[in-house]
């Protein structure tokens, strides 16, 4: 047993403080990580739906509905971290949340969201915003842990009014949106009614109809002031009541 005797007896502790390899490297092979990235891919196309995604700018952004489904493929489970209302000084206030995604091995990512009681007319204001927080929250912890480290559909529908404006020459005017046709609404009253059965009475008392204002003009000069057409509309409305919303007028007999 002589080759022992020299053998000298390391703490656990400074064990674990001796620095170990200094290269960070992939925790598998190139193989095995484009093969896991094609996975999500595929998960997506085959597992969200149209429903699950909504058009913003040209492009199509996840909504909440399919992050959850990516969470529950994923085996994912969240945790609310922290929440807080922030009051602003001009009136107003700032819901922010910090949501943390787990995955069943223990690795988690945390996401951060905010929502602004300005960014939009809320039906629930102190309710929504406080939602609306969350769900970008929890979006992005989802996003982030899985690798897609995408934007989601609700931070993307604030993206007008968070970036700066473009700077144009001052003898330049933005061009207005186009004025909505007498056909157009009728086909924004139909599928309304038809499929979201939202009557066109509810309908002007959802945007707020000004006093003795047609219901033509009330739609109108909703999508002029939002800057969208009667499609993106309809799909805002869809949307919500999707999510659960009570919007202002369905309470209300037609």
């Amino acid at each position: 047993m002589s080759e022992y005797r020299n053998l000298q007896t390391v703490p656990l502790a400074q064990a674990a403080a001796e620095p170990g390899p200094t290269i960070i490297r992939p925790v598998a092979t190139a193989a095995e990580i484009r093969a896991a990235w094609q996975q999500l891919q595929e998960l997506k196309q085959q597992l969200l739906t149209p429903d699950d995604y909504q058009a913003i700018q040209d492009r199509q952004y996840i909504k909440k509905s399919g992050w959850r489904k990516i969470a529950a493929a994923f085996g994912l489970s969240l945790e609310l971290l922290t929440e807080h209302r922030h009051e602003l000084d001009g009136g107003g206030w700032v819901w922010q949340a910090t949501v943390r995604a787990i995955a069943p091995n223990g690795r988690h990512s945390d996401g951060l969201g905010s929502c602004h009681s300005a960014e939009r007319r809320f039906a629930h204001a102190h309710h929504d915003t406080r939602a609306t927080a969350y769900t970008r929250a929890a979006n992005r912890a989802i996003s982030d842990l899985v690798g897609g480290g995408e934007v989601s559909a609700e931070e993307a529908e604030m993206l007008p009014a968070e970036l700066p404006a473009p700077t144009r020459p001052a003898t330049r005017a933005s061009s207005p949106p186009p004025k909505l046709t007498a056909e157009q609404i009728a086909t924004l009253a139909a599928n309304a009614h038809e499929h979201l059965n939202i009557t066109p009475d509810q309908l002007t008392r959802i945007l707020r109809q000004q006093p003795g204002e047609p219901f033509d003009d009330c739609v109108r000069r909703y999508c002029s002031q939002q800057r969208c057409d009667h499609r993106e509309l309809y799909r805002r409305l869809k949307r919500l009541i999707e999510d659960g919303e009570q919007l202002p007028g369905l309470d209300q007999e037609p």
